[in-house]
């Protein structure tokens, strides 16, 4: 932090006395919402979106990412849309995310061509053109 300018070392004797460089970081740092304030808004977020009917192209990725992000479960067909979206464009790192989290939301006695994994196909699995074999698909 201190290589990047956010704090300021000083020398006092044996004492290292660290101060923040300029008055606005602690206000930002003192000021910031707490995880339940966080959640709260991200749920008030969903719910507008969805009540608007989420007609964006991107508002599945967005509603899903949320609720995740929230801590919340996803609706796991939600989520391979959302994966599915992703995938058209060509955002792997996130397609990966949701389709592992519809794995996760997926009810495992449910019949195999209705399991997300089945719908999502390679889609966590491809990697990006111009990349290296094996490359991508090993990243966790």
């Amino acid at each position: 932090m201190e290589r990047s300018g956010l704090v300021q070392v000083g020398a006092e004797g044996r004492r290292r006395p660290v101060t923040l460089s300029h008055p606005l970081y602690a206000h930002v740092i003192w000021n910031r919402p707490s995880q339940l304030a966080v959640d709260h808004m991200m749920g008030a977020q969903i719910a507008k979106v969805s009540e608007l009917g989420a007609r964006r192209l991107d508002d599945p990725v967005k509603v899903a990412i949320r609720q995740l992000g929230g801590g919340g479960q996803a609706d796991p067909e939600l989520l391979v849309r959302a994966a599915r979206l992703s995938r058209g464009a060509n955002d792997f790192p996130r397609v990966k995310r949701l389709a592992r989290a519809a794995l996760t939301a997926a009810d495992p006695t449910s019949r195999s061509d209705r399991r997300p994994d089945f719908r999502i196909g390679s889609a966590a699995t491809r990697r990006p053109s111009g990349s290296p074999a094996g490359t991508y698909a090993t990243q966790s």
